[in-house]
């Protein structure tokens, strides 16, 4: 069996070279440096100041020139947009959570697909990318914009990996400047008055959603074994940051999961999750959960509440009852605390009235002597 001709050669120069005439040569130092041939003809780099880095070097030449070879020599390999799009999601499925799964799926199928069906991956360059933002930029704003540059340029680099492509054209795409949507400001009472005007068999899901402050597709993963009310706590073992983590529950809470408890009905196949008449899949909510809170919402003068957004008020009754915001960062389960940072400004809601008041105090003290003359 034939062997395999090395691909290139390492040598070590000990000291600056010499030109011909005998002058030094500058553009040489001391190390190790590797030959190599290239487009016909040999070519000397500089590896690195030892025998080691200088192998590594070669290796990642080596392994770089075999990548671009598998490309040019391979024609089969030059695939199409729509059909690589089957294997991204395919792969989606293994890598990403359920919920970024599911939503990669929706956009590009829905979106990605339609749009560059018939092209060519290494045909699509970042001025076509620009196209489709300004495309997209006219029916969505830049949040939305953002998701779809991120799941384009997700499948670029999977592409990249299997060697397919050699270059993201996403990156030379500036993404657009998201605004932040304002939280809600609804107070106790009224959100009270939200979980009461849902009807009675939705109404835990929600409640406790507003109780703990966990996401979603958190609590549609929820199952029984999750479920600790000796000890008056929730232990997440599938969550967004795929690490798990301890919630504590509320009164409030725990009377709901106990009757919950009391009246469940144990699903003869799957696992013995706690709302398994809500979630269409594991990540999604029936539309009629959906339609049921839009209506609470209405009812309360409040339509434009969201689900999430109990969420974000779970956040917001933290930081008034006092909590420092790394608690708050641990009971919602951010990675960072700047994400928890936004709701720093709800400590405490009486700051800018009293900030406004010293002003007052400090103008009529100014006034006062200018009154006296």
């Amino acid at each position: 069996m034939p062997t395999r001709r090395p691909f290139g050669s390492i040598l070590r120069r000990r000291r600056k070279g010499q030109r011909p005439d005998g002058t030094p040569h500058e553009g040489f130092h001391p190390g190790f440096y590797v030959r190599i041939r290239l487009h016909g003809r040999e070519v000397t780099r500089y590896g690195g100041p030892d025998r080691r880095t200088a192998l590594d070097f070669l290796e990642r030449l080596r392994r770089e020139q075999d990548r671009l070879a598998l490309l040019s020599e391979h024609p089969e390999r030059r695939t199409r947009f729509e059909d690589f799009a089957k294997d991204y999601l395919a792969f989606s499925e293994r890598a990403h959570t359920p919920a970024t799964a599911y939503a990669r799926r929706r956009l590009v199928a829905g979106i990605l697909v339609p749009h560059f069906q018939g092209r060519l991956l290494s045909e699509i360059t970042s001025v076509d990318v620009e196209m489709f933002l300004n495309g997209r930029r006219a029916k969505a704003s830049n949040a939305t914009c953002n998701r779809s540059l991120t799941a384009l340029s997700s499948m670029f680099k999977r592409a990249i990996a299997l060697g397919l492509l050699r270059k993201n054209p996403v990156d030379e795409v500036h993404r657009g400047r998201e605004t932040q949507t304002p939280l809600p400001l609804v107070d106790t009472a009224e959100q009270q008055r939200l979980i009461d005007a849902i009807p009675a068999r939705m109404r835990p899901l929600f409640l406790l959603a507003l109780e703990t402050g966990l996401r979603l597709g958190e609590l549609l993963r929820l199952s029984w074994a999750d479920v600790d009310l000796p000890g008056s706590r929730l232990r997440l073992r599938h969550t967004k940051a795929k690490r798990p983590r301890i919630v504590g529950l509320t009164r409030a809470a725990k009377e709901a999961l106990s009757g919950l408890l009391e009246s469940r009905v144990r699903a003869l196949h799957g696992p013995d999750l706690i709302f398994p008449t809500a979630g269409a899949t594991r990540d999604t909510l029936r539309w009629s959960w959906r339609i049921a809170f839009k209506r609470a919402a209405a009812s309360i003068g409040r339509p434009e509440l969201r689900i999430h957004d109990l969420r974000h008020l779970a956040a917001i009754n933290l930081v008034r009852a006092g909590l420092d915001l790394p608690t708050v960062q641990g009971v919602l389960g951010h990675t960072s605390l700047l994400s928890t940072l936004r709701y720093a400004a709800y400590s405490d809601d009486t700051g800018p009235m009293r900030a406004a008041a010293a002003l007052d105090r400090v103008r009529s003290a100014r006034e006062m002597p200018q009154q006296g003359t």
